[in-house]
């Protein structure tokens, strides 16, 4: 439900008055003192008033070319303006003619004053620079402390006088009003038709016009009136047109100034209400505090908030309404219009307290309730509230929302509400799922990603965080900025409209009848409105191009101001080429905002599929943006970088076979002789009913082996002549069972699966159907049971659960229910139940919990979440089910826990003591057996070896032992020095050449297990390692390797990156934390934190620059000083595109970074970096991990450009990082 907009009442226009009417005349306001004509308001542009084009579409005033070289005027007499006298004259004209009218109007003037003219006839206010006039008149105060930068616009009060001829206007300021050489500038804006609906938009008022002052050195020096034109749209700053100038004068901190009510269309009876604002030309301004009323009876009614927390069921206070009257009045009732997201039977009863405790009791329909009761007389100026009551129904549907705001009111007087309307409350609780309500607690724990501070000079458009998701076949986005989301402009002009003479570059050159040479055509249209386009990539490489990767087909529009939304609406992309900013309204969007946030939503049946990449652009008044990108599936391949110092020397490219690859340029490649050929194991499914007792693992490259028994050997499974596609970014495989026994799938983490029906068969891929799978990184695969045999589901790492029926079909999302998943991109794991379970599909998250949906289109719920929670880790990789209801997860360091159910806690598995799993922080897997051999779980770790335990007490003891899985540890990093290229591979063996990659010897080992995540060297003479549990070791580069401890780094198991110069070595964790030692110390100290969350990815530093870099997966790119400072400040800015930025490379001029598809951009060294983006790129395989820059003395190395380490398919530490990453990022929202 929205809220239902007043109609703005149909009130006579005054813009024809002039002299049509006789008003001019009738009462005599022109002719009693000569002030209607010594300005000739009234006869000078009554055409003006008439058609509405003023002068000259404001060119005149804009740059002080009209009014008859009224600039010449510029300060009037002594420090007032007065109005020059205007006439309109034929441009073709004789002279005499001419000269002849001049000559019969000055008679006329003559004439008039000596007929009318008594002396002391008049006793109103006098714009001499004299304010005795104003004693004992009524001022509107202002708060004398909301501008404290300049007091010379501080506004300190404003008053207004009307009698028969003027509405005049008194402004006090706390100091000098025009003080200095440089002009400040006063508006005036004036409601004269007593309806805020009308007019422009402006602080709860409807504008009929505008009274612009500017002056200086003491002097008013322009002083002009402009009416509003109706059919101009309500925020549209040049639906102002010019109508004439009015007397003003100054004197130190206080101005007076006249209008006469001829211009206004006012007679002295009326009510009128007038608003100030001043500001000076460095945007300091104030406001008055509420306008000023005066003619008439006027009423200003504001709602007042009295909390923000849910309301109760039963009776409670939502709010206040604040009233105050000018005079004495008296009402009897109120109505009041309610909106929201609330059921039909959620508010039973709502009423008004009076300030004596009696009741207003509310009744109506639907949205509208009228309150009324016993009549309640307000005093004038003394204010009286009322509270406003709400009855909740125990029937209302929790976490929907309540709106209140002010509806129609008969009342002959000036009504002003500001603001006019209640923010929305919850009711009962707050809400577990989205809705466009403008509350936004429902996204503040599914945020997707973030977007630098500071990168943007306008606040409200400076975006923070976003978010997508999709649920109820609904897609909704989040945005959150650092000031207030399309506050827009309301005042969208710096300077006054005219500029006086001595203000102009050039001085105007006025022609003969200056004032009549008008043109006709309008101004354009001037808002103040924010914009935001949520841009969406649906069909691939069709739409607006906004990167080289992401093209926009559809969009949601939503403009708004003051921060409220204007308008919103999906659009489709209707260019005649990819650069063609060119959008048709398609269909409807949702949007709300309220502080700093927004949120939008459309269906998806309004589009052809889901988007694969959203692109947030934020676009001010004044054109500045600022931009962020959103890939579909969250593209996270969670990579080891290289970190070695950086210089200058040729690109190198290496894959986890140990393929090296060199390039001159950066873009055209060609092989070198491999240091090593590498793969490993990354995940084991186990067999049930006829296959029970048979176990099946994967290796990154696609190679499935499998055993039938504990004592048996391993034999290759699928090795059939349609060999499967060539990558090394498998990751994950499940197997079929009843009529699907012996069917073996895998998943590719771009979301491919092939299968084979058995041993000897090849491989083809398996759900191929037209609804094609997302784009996202996959992380897991599972297969489906008895009444869902044959079914696959695969699981993205933010989440997202895809199922197909079988192979011909396509892929639809499975847990699409309204309890969605607890947002995160650290999911790591599926796994599905059978028998009693089938249709249960389990997923895990890195930091333990577990989540799980019992078909489609149900929702997830938490499972395991019993008192025993589950052990504290970042480590969590692998689930699997016994098909009873329980549930089995391994952590990396080969711990095993295990619940019965959803209601229970967690125990312990395979905990006995005698044969205990090896200790190894690589355990990538668990499988247990579903069926006869329930209880049986087997255990993988990376390098192929397969352990199993019969039960929770029992023993492990290894399985497939008749012979041993070949393993070859994959490469970690890379970095070199003045004569060598360093390799290290992920169980700490280094490999080394001096021939440009041409032979490769070994190099030490810098420690045991097959964690080894980062190298780098320094100018002294040191290679450093890195583990992934911060443990470090080095050895000097002279002579053979001589590896050696060189301390902890810190806690935690999600050390990454390294870096070094020739003072210091650098390690960081991949939530940004950095660590440092000296070059002489092993000891480590706190460098700081890069940033806000977990994509950190990448350091760099180079000796001579001073600098230390850290990269994030969205490339943005932040510094630090070289040494100990802790501080960080954001240098080069992200990437449009994929957040898949995995490595930094750095030389003495630039800074290279590595996306995860192969892509190199490259930034130029300095206070002020720009970023030639696409330089190269490697291949095609989605899995690159690493990059760097080698030192300019490597004398083999010919071209002076960047170096490049992009290492293929390394999908179990990927996938290891990724749990770590994701658990860092529970623990700084404290989710855990």
């Amino acid at each position: 439900m929205t809220f239902r907009k007043p109609t703005p009442k149909d009130c006579p226009s005054n813009k024809n008055r002039g002299l049509t009417d006789g008003n001019g005349l009738t009462n005599g306001n022109g002719l009693t003192n000569g002030n209607g004509l010594t300005n000739g308001n009234g006869l000078t542009n009554g055409n003006g008033l008439t058609n509405g084009n003023g002068l000259t579409n404001g060119n005149g005033l804009t740059n002080g070319n009209g009014l008859t070289n009224g600039n010449g005027l510029t300060n009037g007499q002594g420090a007032g303006y007065y109005s020059p006298a205007v006439v309109n004259l034929p441009t073709q004209a004789p002279i005499r003619i001419q000269v002849l009218a001049i000559g019969l109007v000055l008679l006329l003037i003559a004439v008039s004053w000596m007929f009318f003219w008594q002396p002391g006839e008049r006793d109103g206010v006098i714009i001499d620079g004299h304010f005795n006039d104003w004693s004992g008149v009524a001022v509107t105060p202002d708060n004398l402390d909301d501008q404290s930068t300049n007091y010379n616009v501080n506004l300190i009060a404003g008053a207004l006088q009307i009698d028969s001829v003027y509405l005049s206007v008194y402004i006090e300021t706390e100091e000098s009003l025009f003080s200095g050489s440089m002009s400040n500038l006063l508006r005036v804006f004036i409601d004269s038709d007593a309806d805020s609906s009308s007019g422009y938009d402006y602080r709860g008022i409807g504008a009929d016009h505008l009274l612009e002052l500017s002056g200086s050195d003491t002097i008013v020096k322009s002083s002009y009136l402009y009416v509003w034109d109706n059919s101009r749209g309500r925020t549209d700053w040049n639906g102002f047109v010019p109508l004439s100038t009015v007397n003003s004068y100054v004197s130190s901190n206080k101005l007076e100034t006249q209008i006469p009510l001829f211009d206004l269309g006012l007679t002295e009876d009326q009510a009128v209400a007038v608003l100030l604002q001043i500001r000076d030309t460095s945007g300091n301004e104030d406001v008055l505090d509420s306008p000023i009323i005066i003619g008439g009876q006027a009423l200003e009614r504001v709602f007042l908030p009295t909390s923000e927390l849910p309301l109760p069921e039963g009776w409670s206070t939502n709010g206040i309404i604040h009233l105050k009257a000018n005079s004495d009045l008296t009402l009897d009732w109120f109505e009041l219009e309610l909106g929201g997201t609330y059921n039909t039977d959620a508010i039973e009863a709502i009423e008004l307290e009076l300030p004596d405790g009696s009741l207003w009791p509310c009744h109506g329909y639907s949205d509208i309730q009228i309150c009324d009761g016993q009549e309640l007389v307000l005093e004038p100026g003394v204010p009286v509230e009322l509270a406003v009551r709400v009855h909740v129904s125990p029937l209302a549907e929790a976490g929907t929302t309540l709106d209140l705001a002010f509806s129609e009111m008969e009342f002959n007087g000036y009504v002003y509400s500001m603001p006019a309307e209640l923010p929305p409350r919850y009711l009962l609780a707050d809400p577990n799922y989205i809705a466009i309500d403008g509350l936004f607690i429902d996204w503040h724990q599914r945020l997707t990603g973030s977007d630098p501070a500071g990168d943007v000079e306008n606040e409200d458009i400076d975006l923070l965080d976003y978010g997508e998701l999709t649920q109820d076949q609904q897609l909704f986005f989040y945005l959150h900025v650092a000031g207030e989301i399309l506050a827009g402009s309301e005042i969208p002009a710096d300077v006054t409209r005219h500029l006086p003479a001595d203000q102009m570059e050039t001085p105007p050159e006025v022609p003969e009848a200056a004032v009549t040479q008008q043109s006709q055509a309008p101004l354009p249209v001037n808002t103040g409105e924010d914009q935001i386009w949520i841009l969406l990539d649906v069909v691939p490489g069709d739409g607006y191009r906004i990167s080289p990767f992401v093209s926009a087909d559809y969009a949601i529009h939503i403009h708004g101001w003051t921060g409220k939304v204007l308008d919103q609406q999906l659009m489709q992309f209707s260019g005649s080429s990819d650069s063609d900013w060119s959008w048709t309204p398609y269909g409807e969007a949702m949007a709300a905002s309220g502080g700093s946030e927004l949120e939008a939503a459309l269906v998806l049946d309004d589009l052809p599929a889901i988007p694969r990449a959203v692109h947030f652009h934020l676009v001010d008044w004044e054109e500045r943006a600022d931009d962020a990108t959103s890939v579909g599936g969250s593209f996270e391949t969670v990579i080891t970088p290289d970190t070695g110092r950086g210089g200058d020397s040729d690109p190198f490219a290496i894959d986890l076979g140990g393929s090296i690859y060199y390039s001159s340029d950066g873009e055209d490649w060609e092989s070198k002789t491999s240091p090593v050929t590498g793969y490993h194991y990354v995940d084991v499914a186990a067999g049930s009913e006829n296959t029970a007792g048979y176990v099946y693992v994967l290796r990154s490259d696609g190679r499935v082996d499998f055993t039938q028994s504990g004592p048996d050997d391993w034999v290759r499974y699928g090795y059939g002549s349609d060999a499967i596609p060539s990558s090394d970014a498998y990751v994950g495989i499940a197997i079929g069972s009843e009529n699907t026994a012996g069917y073996v799938y895998v998943l590719r983490s771009d979301g491919n699966v092939y299968f084979t029906q058995n041993g000897p068969d090849g491989w083809v891929q398996y759900g191929y159907g037209s609804s094609s799978i997302p784009a996202g990184h996959y992380v897991d695969i599972a297969a489906g049971s008895g009444s869902t045999a044959g079914y696959v589901y695969v699981l993205r790492n933010d989440g997202n659960v895809y199922f197909t029926q079988s192979g011909p079909d396509g892929w639809v999302q499975y847990g699409y229910g309204s309890d969605s998943i607890s947002s995160s991109t650290g999911y790591v794991s599926l796994t599905t139940g059978s028998d009693s379970t089938a249709g249960y599909v389990y997923v895990l998250r890195s930091d333990g919990a577990v989540y799980f949906t019992q078909n489609g289109p149900d929702g997830w719920t938490l499972y395991g979440y019993g008192s025993d929670s589950i052990s504290s880790s970042t480590g969590y990789v692998d689930i699997s089910a016994d098909g009873r209801g329980g549930v089995q997860v391994i952590r990396n360091d080969g711990k095993i826990y295990y619940t019965q159910n959803g209601p229970d806690g967690w125990v312990q598995y395979g905990y006995g003591s005698t044969n205990t799993l090896p200790t190894s922080n690589a355990w990538c897997s668990v499988a247990a057996v579903q069926g006869r051999l329930a209880g049986y779980v087997f255990a993988l770790r990376n390098d192929g070896n397969v352990y199993f335990t019969q039960s929770g007490p029992d023993d492990w003891v290894p399985y497939g032992y008749g012979s041993t899985l070949s393993h070859s540890p994959t490469v970690a990093d890379l970095a070199w020095d003045s004569t060598a290229v360093y390799v290290l591979l992920e169980d700490g063996t280094v490999k080394k050449s001096t021939d440009t990659a041409g032979t490769w010897s070994s190099f030490g080992d810098a420690g045991s297990d097959t964690d080894w995540a980062s190298l780098a060297t320094g100018d002294g003479g040191y290679l450093y390692a890195l583990a992934a549990d911060g443990q470090t070791a080095r050895t000097s580069t002279s002579g053979s390797a001589s590896w050696s401890s060189y301390g902890d780094a810190g806690s935690g198991t999600g050390f990454l990156s390294l870096a070094a110069t020739s003072d210091y070595v650098y390690a960081m964790v991949n939530d940004g934390t950095v660590r440092y030692a000296t070059s002489s110390s092993g000891v480590w100290g706190s460098k700081g934190d890069v940033g806000s969350g977990l994509g950190w990815v990448a350091l760099a530093s180079y000796n001579d620059d001073m600098h230390l870099y850290a990269m994030s997966n969205e490339r943005a790119v932040y510094r630090s000083s070289s040494g100990t400072s802790t501080s960080w400040s954001s240098w080069a800015s992200a990437d449009s595109g994929s957040a898949s930025w995995v490595g930094l490379g750095i030389t003495s001029t630039y800074l290279f970074a590595l996306r995860a598809d192969g892509r190199v951009d490259r930034a130029t060294i300095g206070d002020s970096p720009s970023w030639t983006e696409e330089l190269g790129d490697a291949g095609s395989d989605n899995a690159f991990v690493a990059f760097g820059t080698a030192i300019p003395e490597f004398a083999t190395l010919l071209l002076p450009i960047a170096s490049v380490i992009l290492i293929v398919g390394w999908n179990n530490r990927r996938r290891r990082l990724s749990d770590r990453q994701s658990f860092l990022e529970m623990e700084k929202n404290n989710e855990l």
